[in-house]
């Protein structure tokens, strides 16, 4: 059994963290550096059911993480417009006043009613500022 190329492991507190499911997971030392050294304690083969652990291919088993969630999480970017200026923002560079087509909120809608699939839907409106353009 592999260990997932998305774990982190945070020394100080013995924690393994896995960047694809958000899980993280509190072990004893010897547990932890065990699994530093890619080995999985025989009392936590069921971390596999877990997000720990990878059963093959990581691309194949993202994707039918992804589409097997019990909520979609799909992402809308609104605008690149932004009336702040943080110094760690990527965008600076993209900034500019176009907004979001209408066709494109039609298309973001359809793909939500055609893939939500009788899960909870959880919308992230993201790029610049995104309430700039809330008013349309």
């Amino acid at each position: 059994m592999a260990l997932s190329k998305f774990n982190v492991f945070i020394d100080d507190y013995g924690i393994v963290f896995n960047t694809l499911t958000g899980y993280a997971m509190a072990l004893s030392r010897e547990e932890f550096e065990e699994m530093k050294r890619g080995n999985v304690p025989e009392n936590l083969k069921d971390i596999i059911e877990e997000g720990f652990s990878s059963r093959g291919d990581e691309v194949e088993s993202l994707m039918a993480y992804a589409l097997n969630k019990n909520v979609l999480e799909p992402t809308l970017l609104l605008t690149y417009n932004c009336n702040f200026d943080c110094i760690y923002c990527f965008q600076r560079g993209f900034r500019s006043n176009s907004s979001v087509s209408e066709e494109v909120v039609r298309g973001f809608i359809n793909y939500v009613r055609k893939n939500e699939r009788g899960r909870k839907v959880r919308v992230t409106y993201f790029g610049g500022e995104p309430l700039l353009d809330a008013g349309r």
